[in-house]
């Protein structure tokens, strides 16, 4: 079911009564089951709402995560897991059921198919609400916030436009993509792919032009994914290039119930001493080897075990472990904590063993172009032995690395303009906002910013495990019931 542009709901017959208005800044996944969440309390709200759904993008409901149309793009979660409502774990499932009946609990779907599932979510609620709403979709780009004296806000647009409002929930998800070279380039740029999920990014490539990405996560796979679709002959060589040189790990083939390590842990946990990541990453690994008498468990299950426990275990950690952690352990982290599908698995394993890629462990330290060629200058680890370094030449290079966990905010002029103006203050790594625990971002001052939410990536220096969908529509209800609450 299509979106309608606007949805004008009146409460009654009559003279309306006065309404409120709340922005949500994102359209994405969190920005789309907010705005559902809102609609769906909206039920007992004292007076009219009007939900404006604010993003820059064509669609809503994408994303940098589902705004993909490549079949071959798959969820990295299976779709019992997939639901946009906490109380109907079912609901994606029962959906994508209606529309292809052999979906299986355990199946990792395309993610175009869930673009559309959060759509039609968004779709349904949107009718279910009328008669005590209005939900309005911009396509605009929210770029600045300002204050007024009586606590509500206006949101300004880059058009011009503002919208006056009682209430702002910041929605922007992931980051852009960083800058792996840090300015480290010479040359034209016309051949570097910074943003591989802008549409057509990939098109231009070549078969007989070779390709060098920089990354080898989850993007780096979709992106030898879509060249392979288009190239199955593929002539000239593809180079993957990553500091870790760790490729993401494969979900299990017959899935597995979490095991619960804190009654292995508890000792360290619980009693207040995780004081150290190596001491944590330790811990860990006992749990999955097996001591003390503890039979050894199988890693994903450990890893998914610990799920429930990263706030705690995150938030006990200091400013110093943490930085130490995002230096030393993050990699690993994601590699086993954000999985492939078993298919996809398989696939990359083929492109790999038929030589359609190469992978390399390694930092560029510069990087290079002219009207032929560009050329990376690369320094390779091998475990071992001294470093050496190594020119890598190609005549595309793809940004893989995803969003700079540590970039700051500049290049979100949204999260920027309320930084400026002191109504929130970045954690000291830089991870994203300072947030109290009901995910208001706090001022300069300390204090939290009143009528102002946070929801997904953004509240990472609280949180960290806060961009999977179980958790996201667990903050997206949370911060609607909250909002609501306020707003009473």
């Amino acid at each position: 079911m299509p979106l309608s542009a606007d949805v004008q709901c009146m409460q009654g017959a009559g003279a309306p009564a006065t309404s409120q208005d709340i922005c949500v800044v994102g359209g994405g996944f969190s920005g789309c089951v907010v705005a559902a969440n809102l609609l769906t309390r909206s039920a007992g709200h004292h007076v009219p709402l009007r939900v404006h759904l604010i993003e820059r993008r064509p669609n809503v409901g994408q994303g940098a995560a589902y705004a993909t149309r490549d079949p071959v793009h798959l969820l990295n979660v299976p779709a019992r897991n997939m639901s946009a409502w906490s109380e109907s774990p079912d609901d994606f499932l029962e959906w994508a059921r209606a529309r292809k009946p052999e979906a299986q609990p355990s199946d990792f779907l395309p993610r175009r198919l869930y673009a559309e599932y959060l759509l039609d979510t968004l779709a349904r609620v949107e009718a279910s609400a009328q008669g005590r709403c209005e939900l309005h979709r911009v396509h605009d780009e929210a770029i600045r916030a300002t204050q007024r004296p009586d606590g509500s806000w206006e949101v300004h647009l880059a058009s011009g436009r503002t919208i006056p409002c009682d209430a702002i929930v910041l929605a922007t998800g992931h980051r852009a993509p960083g800058d792996p070279l840090g300015g480290r380039w010479k040359g034209p740029t016309e051949h570097w792919i910074a943003d591989p999920w802008r549409p057509g990014a990939i098109d231009p490539i070549s078969a007989n032009e070779a390709v060098v990405i920089v990354g080898a996560g989850l993007t780096a796979m979709d992106q030898l994914l879509s060249l392979a679709a288009r190239q199955p002959n593929r002539l000239a060589p593809v180079t993957l290039v990553s500091r870790s040189g760790l490729m993401p790990a494969v979900h299990a083939l017959v899935p597995q119930p979490p095991v619960d390590p804190m009654p292995m842990l508890n000792d360290l946990a619980l009693s207040g001493r995780v004081t150290s990541v190596r001491g944590l990453l330790g811990a860990v690994r006992r749990v999955i080897r097996g001591s003390a008498g503890a039979p050894p468990q199988e890693w994903r299950a450990v890893i998914d075990g610990l799920r429930p426990y990263t706030h705690g275990l995150w938030s006990a950690l200091s400013q110093v472990e943490k930085w130490r952690f995002m230096r030393h352990v993050r990699a690993i982290w994601d590699a086993h904590r954000h999985r492939m599908a078993p298919e996809i698995g398989e696939r990359i394993e083929a492109l790999r063993a038929k030589g359609f890629f190469t992978a390399v462990r390694g930092r560029i330290r510069s990087g290079e172009a002219d009207a032929n060629a560009l050329r990376l200058r690369v320094e390779v680890f091998q475990r071992g032995t001294p470093s050496t370094e190594r020119i890598i030449e190609a005549r595309w290079a793809i940004n893989c690395t995803g969003p700079s966990p540590t970039a700051g905010h500049a290049e979100d002029r949204f999260a920027a303009s309320l930084i400026d103006a002191g109504l929130a203050r970045m954690d000291p790594i830089g991870l994203g906002l300072e947030t109290d625990p009901l995910g208001r971002p706090l001022a300069r001052s300390g204090r939290s910013s009143g009528g102002l939410w946070v929801i997904g990536s953004l509240r990472r220096p609280a949180l960290w495990e806060t961009t999977a969908v179980p958790e996201l529509r667990g903050q997206a209800e949370s911060v609607a019931r909250e909002c609501l609450q306020a707003l009473a």
